[in-house]
């Protein structure tokens, strides 16, 4: 994950936890090759274990210059996805559930 994503991720991570919302972090960083086999698996109707169908060109493929991972987005159930959400909005990270097709449960890096 990206250093500055994962500060604000695990700020986001105690907040979720101390409003008792039980976040537990489903997806960070994924391969691109990975990223493409979810979309593919999607596309086939196995969509076991995926809320949504998964980007071309994702935040979590992202890597460095060095090519090592440094995702700007995460996958984070709880208990209520739509105050998750409200407390990601207040901490200035961008929401899934604002997409046109909406993607619970999944943050990321606004300026990505």
């Amino acid at each position: 994950m990206a250093s500055d994503f994962a500060d604000r991720v695990a700020e986001l991570l105690a907040y979720l936890d101390s409003s008792g919302l039980r976040p537990v972090i489903t997806s960070g960083f994924r391969d691109p090759s990975h990223q493409k086999e979810l979309r593919a698996r999607w596309d086939r109707g196995d969509r076991v274990g995926l809320r949504a169908r998964p980007a071309l060109d994702s935040l979590h493929s992202q890597t460095t210059w060095l090519g090592t991972p440094a995702s700007k987005a995460i996958d984070i159930t709880t208990t209520d996805d739509v105050r998750a959400a409200a407390i990601a909005r207040a901490l200035g990270i961008g929401v899934g559930l604002d997409f046109k097709e909406p993607d619970r449960g999944h943050y990321f890096a606004k300026e990505a």
